[in-house]
């Protein structure tokens, strides 16, 4: 069981979100806050457990899931009571190798599930640095049985971990950068603004680059953090601009044209977001970052 989670109120500018009823979205808040949840957001949940925890009918909690399942927001595994909250790294994300291995150790005590390959690609968006100790989790342990027949239930994916955490080699070391917490989080905020418009946008897994790019606006260029959170937001706003700034590199490329832009008030029925004083939206070791005012997340 975790004993805390972060939430972010990002959530709530999510169209997914937006498009779930009340008790849906109760229901979603109560997937990534359960007293059954793991540090992974990948954990065991029978529908009877939620309905007891949210004192509602059984039939009415599996419908949620159904719905929640339909947007994307998880995946249920309803034959082994297995949940997978798609964008739990993303909010809490594993930070070392000790933590990557106490993930293998988790998993190792799920039942049998195919959403094994579901959380590892999870796990390649978000904590791509330990990709390689899940992978070969998933091809020593996640193979179907071939002794019987392949056209049977989901349980035919085996998921075992060995006592040592399924790997004789630690996750490797992500790559450094000069960056600081306050470029990744700019970095942070240009994703998720570009995934608001594009759910199926190709971002990196990792966003060190992104990061890296955004010293050298600070750095180099003499870019305010202010004001470049002013332009992410603005052009990302903009009818135009949002489907030609995806990623940080082009943001610095257009940067005086954006600005200049910007200021004339180009293209006003998109309507401007306003970024100054605001707190670009990070997530695991980046929240402490505050430019002007914190935009905290929920409690």
């Amino acid at each position: 069981m975790s004993r805390y989670t972060k939430v972010y109120s990002r959530i709530w500018r999510d169209s997914r979100v937006k498009s779930l009823s009340s008790e849906d979205r109760e229901l979603y808040l109560y997937l990534r806050t359960s007293p059954h949840l793991n540090m992974v957001g990948f954990y065991y949940l029978p529908i009877v457990y939620a309905a007891d925890d949210l004192q509602r009918p059984l039939e009415r909690v599996s419908e949620g899931f159904r719905n929640l399942s339909k947007t994307g927001l998880i995946r249920y595994d309803e034959a082994n009571s297995v949940v997978l909250v798609v964008d739990y790294l993303r909010d809490n994300p594993l930070e070392n190798p000790n933590q990557a291995k106490g993930a293998c150790s988790i998993l190792g005590e799920l039942p049998k599930t195919p959403l094994f390959l579901d959380f590892l690609e999870c796990v390649r968006r978000y904590a791509e640095p330990f990709i390689n100790g899940f992978e070969t989790l998933c091809q020593q342990y996640a193979k179907p049985d071939t002794d019987t027949d392949t056209d049977t239930d989901p349980e035919k994916v085996q998921i075992i971990v060995p006592p040592d955490g399924g790997t004789d080699d630690p996750p490797p070391e992500p790559k450094r950068h000069k960056f600081t917490e306050e470029h990744m989080g700019l970095a942070v905020m240009l994703r998720d603004l570009i995934l608001e418009n594009k759910p199926d946008a190709k971002v990196p897994a990792t966003l060190d680059g992104w990061a890296n790019t955004a010293r050298l606006m600070v750095e180099v260029d003499k870019r305010a953090p202010a004001r470049i959170i002013e332009v992410i937001e603005w052009c990302q706003k903009n009818e135009f601009w949002r489907s030609n700034i995806l990623s940080m590199g082009k943001l610095r490329e257009q940067f005086d044209q954006l600005e200049l832009q910007m200021q004339r008030g180009g293209n006003r029925r998109s309507g401007q977001r306003g970024g100054a004083g605001r707190k670009p939206p990070t997530g695991g070791k980046y929240d402490d970052l505050v430019i002007h005012d914190p935009d905290p997340p929920l409690p």
